[in-house]
């Protein structure tokens, strides 16, 4: 792992994730990885379940508005003319992409964007800049990297005014967590949680870590880009899978109802969704998020036959390996039964001898 770096991802997000836990190498990477780790003990995580239900169910209300409209004979049968949808039709990316967006922005630094409901200007600078980096990603030249075309070029223009209002935003709530770990009387330790702030934010600053407001806001921007595209990508993809599969649905909404009723969802109760944990496993193969890993090569190598010069980037293809006919029997059909019993181990690259790569895999594999 020491003779590779994440090159090109790094240089594409470092005008918004900057050194943050994603495109960060070598020492800064370890000390940001011991920081952060620690923020995602057992009581953070159990107390974070209660508040993905919170949001979940208020995002279910939401569907069921737009459901009992359609249901109201407000929503056409067909497509309007110009092709938008017709009242009651919700856009499932999007929904989720919001909803992951309010779930990630109060587990990350305790902001509540209420995206379902309200577009503030946070919310569309976090897009703007994301749509940047996929633009930087495929662009031959980076003209950006030249100061005068920063201010020539308008969609430039348009990409440093909502770093203007991200940075300021990340800043107002560094400044704020800061003051109420001044002014609270408790005591830091392995498992420490602030009741009416348990974001980690709160335990980066309690920790008393020697840390500039530079390098919180990369760890909060790496975070909340890696922790709600991806996670809205993987639920709209589970959910495709699942109304294609009528039987499947069935049974995942049979386990769900037999597990939690009508009672909020727990730590522990969420374990034991276990053919609901294996529709999301299904789907992450079929369509990983994200479908390519890149690293670059910091010497000159050979890796499977292949002699790799140094500064070569290295795609690996997710999407590929998951649907490979030399790993997997019918890799194109969604097969809740693929990985095994239910009450069998986790599917993860150790169990599946990494042609399961939804997280990547070794000592660089997703924090979340």
């Amino acid at each position: 792992a020491d003779n590779y770096s994440k090159g090109l991802l790094s240089e594409i997000l470092d005008f918004v994730m900057g050194t943050g836990l994603i495109p960060a190498d070598g020492e800064v990477w370890k000390a940001r990885r011991r920081a952060i780790v620690p923020a995602l003990h057992r009581k953070y995580i159990a107390s974070m379940v209660g508040m993905f239900g919170e949001c979940a169910m208020h995002g279910a209300a939401a569907l069921e508005a737009q459901a009992s409209a359609a249901a109201a004979g407000t929503a056409a049968t067909t497509l309007r003319s110009g092709g938008s949808p017709p009242p009651g039709t919700v856009e499932m990316e999007n929904f989720f992409s919001r909803l992951t967006l309010d779930i990630i922005g109060k587990a990350v630094f305790n902001y509540d964007f209420d995206s379902l409901t309200n577009d503030d200007p946070f919310i569309q600078a976090v897009y703007t800049a994301l749509r940047e980096a996929e633009y930087r990603s495929t662009a031959f030249v980076p003209y950006w990297n030249f100061p005068p075309l920063r201010w020539l070029v308008p969609r430039q223009r348009k990409c440093t005014a909502a770093l203007a209002i991200i940075n300021a935003t990340l800043d107002g709530l560094i400044d704020r967590c800061k003051a109420m770990v001044e002014a609270e009387d408790a005591e830091f330790g392995e498992e420490y949680l602030a009741a009416e702030d348990p974001s980690i934010l709160r335990f980066l600053i309690a920790s008393g870590e020697a840390i500039s407001s530079k390098q919180l806001r990369d760890d909060l921007m790496t975070m909340l880009i890696a922790g709600h595209e991806t996670t809205a990508a993987v639920l709209t993809w589970t959910l495709y899978c699942l109304v294609n599969h009528p039987a499947d649905l069935a049974a995942v909404q049979a386990e769900v109802d037999a597990v939690l009723g009508d009672e909020a969802p727990t730590l522990e109760s969420v374990g034991n969704l276990r053919l609901t944990a294996r529709a999301i496993h299904e789907a992450m193969r079929l369509y990983p998020q994200p479908p390519v890993l890149i690293r670059r090569a910091l010497e000159d190598t050979v890796l499977g036959g292949y002699t790799v010069a140094a500064g070569s980037d290295i795609f690996i293809s997710v999407w590929n390996l998951h649907r490979s006919p030399a790993h997997w029997a019918d890799p194109d059909v969604f097969d809740l039964g693929r990985f095994g019993p239910l009450d069998g181990s986790t599917p993860s690259e150790v169990t599946t001898n990494f042609a399961f790569l939804p997280f990547g895999g070794g000592r660089r594999k997703c924090v979340g």
